[in-house]
């Protein structure tokens, strides 16, 4: 039986206003809006909104469109999207074992077409570990990668369970490199001395 990743779609542990609430905290936060600021704008609680962000409350209707339009964004609540963003991860990661890399620029050319979509969703996070993927694998650009991971550590509670497992492989593969031509690997242990 050939190598193959079970994923399971049906039952995820990440609820999706986790997500979003995440989501919008990034957003927020890239353009140095502050808590109070955003809430005082949306004419609400900062601890409510702090709850939104953290995925502890559900997101009223309508607000997801107020936010976007303060923030200046655009998150589709498609939910379709998180799941063809995780058939896309899974499927780039099963072809990087079978070392089929036609097959992974395939999949990356249909993901261009609709990548905008993709990552102003619930996808967010699954996309990141995508594009870590293809900044790792196919542009090699390690400033991409390095932004990639913080973003994904400060929020690892927003992947599920098979998501982490991917991310880890991609970043163990990454500090694997040789010492002579990335000198990111070894950052942290001059970091420690």
């Amino acid at each position: 039986m050939p190598f193959q990743i079970k994923q399971n779609t049906l039952n995820l542990s990440v609820p999706i206003e986790r997500l979003a609430g995440a989501y919008y905290r990034i957003q927020r936060t890239k353009q140095n809006i502050s808590l109070s600021c955003l809430a005082k704008e949306l004419r609400m609680n900062k601890g409510f909104l702090s709850d939104l962000e953290n995925g502890k409350r559900h997101f009223p209707d309508g607000l997801c469109k107020q936010i976007d339009s303060i923030l200046n964004t655009n998150f589709n609540t498609n939910y379709d999207l998180y799941i063809l963003s995780r058939k896309y991860l899974f499927e780039i990661f099963e072809n990087f074992f079978f070392e089929r890399q036609q097959s992974i620029l395939d999949i990356y050319k249909i993901i261009q077409e609709s990548e905008n979509n993709i990552i102003n969703s619930y996808a967010y996070f699954t996309f990141k570990i995508v594009q870590l993927f293809y900044y790792l694998r196919i542009e090699k650009n390690n400033s991409k990668i390095i932004e990639i991971e913080a973003l994904l550590n400060q929020n690892l509670n927003c992947l599920q369970s098979d998501e982490i497992s991917i991310y880890y492989s991609l970043l163990g593969i990454f500090y694997k490199r040789d010492v002579a031509s990335n000198h990111i690997k070894m950052d942290p242990v001059k970091r420690t001395q």
